[in-house]
């Protein structure tokens, strides 16, 4: 470690540290320091996180990363030993205003936000449904005629969206519901493979819905918020190198995701 003190340290990790190391150290750190998981000391929680996503905002980003690296080094070169903190920020631009409310818009929000994840994930499997559903009944109207089975229907659908959401996520990166509720989901790897979101959207297809049907959906349901709200992730995500962020949803989105479901149900 360096003689002042850096991002690296507040991370717990030697500067020589990989990508992969970083990213490891900061999911543990914030899941362990996540105010959820320190009732009695939320405040110092609050506080010691913010260092955290100062400094993980910093290291994973390879340009900050150089320059705070070259910081580290003229501090050493010129400085007298003493424990020093990482520079503080650029004095604002004359739009610093503007600037701070971009940046709150946009600003991580806490990791664990299990209703979001859910809301974002029924909106995509309604939208498909409408979607696949429209297009069956244009192709074979017949599919539709007489008597259908809605629930067996549904799951299959839900069966189809596992295929659907890998396609969405290994070629654009993000599906409707996750884009609209602000979701971002990354793979440690760097890119997400049709292969790696195959698995997981099967992991969530089976330990998370319940492959559709209600009791097993709803013990699935259950059991994953439990989980998440437990362990910061979810077993797929743990399991397949996913790790999720959610950003300021804002009220327009909130509206468009409202009438939405309100259209739908009518």
């Amino acid at each position: 470690m360096s003689q002042v003190k850096t991002h690296y340290d507040n991370l717990q990790v030697k500067e020589t540290a990989s990508d992969e190391v970083i990213k490891g150290a900061y999911r543990y750190l914030s899941q362990k320091w996540h105010p959820d998981k320190n009732p009695h000391n939320r405040q110092e929680a609050e506080r010691i996180l913010r260092i955290i996503n100062q400094a993980y905002a910093v290291l994973s980003d390879p340009i900050k990363r150089k320059e705070h690296d070259d910081w580290i080094k003229r501090q050493n070169n010129g400085g007298d030993g003493a424990t020093q903190s990482p520079p503080p920020p650029p004095p604002p631009p004359p739009h610093a205003q503007q600037q701070r409310r971009e940046e709150y818009a946009t600003a991580p929000v806490a990791a664990v936000r299990p209703w979001v994840r859910f809301w974002a994930r029924t909106l995509d499997t309604y939208t498909f449904g409408i979607a696949a559903g429209a297009t069956i009944g244009f192709m074979f109207p017949s599919v539709f005629v007489g008597e259908t089975n809605d629930q067996v229907f549904g799951m299959i659908l839900l069966f189809a969206w596992i295929f659907a959401e890998s396609i969405f996520l290994s070629t654009i990166g993000t599906t409707p519901g996750k884009w609209l509720l602000k979701t971002t989901i990354t793979h440690q790897s760097g890119r997400i493979s049709f292969d790696d979101a195959l698995s997981r959207s099967f992991k969530v297809w089976w330990r998370g819905m319940g492959i559709g049907f209600p009791i097993a959906a709803f013990i699935t349901h259950l059991v994953a918020y439990n989980k998440l709200t437990k362990n910061g992730e979810t077993t797929w995500d743990a399991d397949s190198g996913f790790s999720i962020k959610h950003e300021r949803i804002g009220a327009l989105r909130v509206i468009v995701a409202i009438v939405f479901f309100f259209v739908f149900l009518l």
